[in-house]
């Protein structure tokens, strides 16, 4: 071929805020009233309907997040709650010899703070084993497919924020089948 059968072109890549500032469309218009511009291809409308769908996948992932916490926090609240029934006469016995509410229902508490970090832990270790044997499973395929060279498991502050939303999750479990204690 003599020539280059395709037009000389330019692909310009944008700063992720200068769609929402406008600086993004005021260029599209620059461009295309350029001499020399036979086309330009910006899709703002696919992209606004793929922000659309990842802002309502977001509002969904975090309504779902919140109803699994609301459940893990009634469950050890039962949990809790059946402990309680188990040691009913130590309470009477306790309220009897003029304990303050905050010692009964402590333990209560506690053990809901332990239930919750326990279960977290539990969580993020099958976690760790999924992501684990997904990558024995896959190796390099995946890092392919997903288009980066070192895919990591959740970084340390994230464990930390699942361990402590657990721990506090578990003591509102706690807390809530306490207030039935003295």
């Amino acid at each position: 071929i003599e020539s280059n059968p395709f037009p000389a072109s330019v692909e310009v890549r944008l700063e992720p805020d200068a769609e929402t500032d406008g600086r993004a469309a005021t260029l599209v218009r620059k461009l295309a009233s350029t001499a020399g511009v036979a086309d330009i291809g910006y899709d703002s409308e696919w992209l606004g309907r793929v922000a659309g769908t990842l802002q309502t996948v977001r509002a969904a992932g975090l309504a779902l997040a919140a109803l699994m916490a609301l459940a893990a926090a009634v469950t050890v609240a039962t949990v809790v709650r059946l402990g309680l029934h188990a040691r009913r006469n130590e309470i009477e016995i306790m309220e009897l010899v003029g304990a303050p509410l905050a010692f009964i229902r402590g333990p209560f508490v506690a053990e809901g703070f332990l239930q919750g970090g326990i279960g977290a832990l539990v969580a993020v270790l099958l976690l760790w084993a999924g992501f684990a044997v997904v990558g024995a499973w896959w190796g390099t395929d995946i890092r392919t497919i997903l288009g980066g060279e070192g895919i990591e498991f959740l970084p340390a502050r994230m464990l930390a924020y699942l361990l402590l939303g657990g721990m506090a999750v578990g003591s509102a479990g706690g807390f809530a089948a306490a207030r039935h204690a003295g």
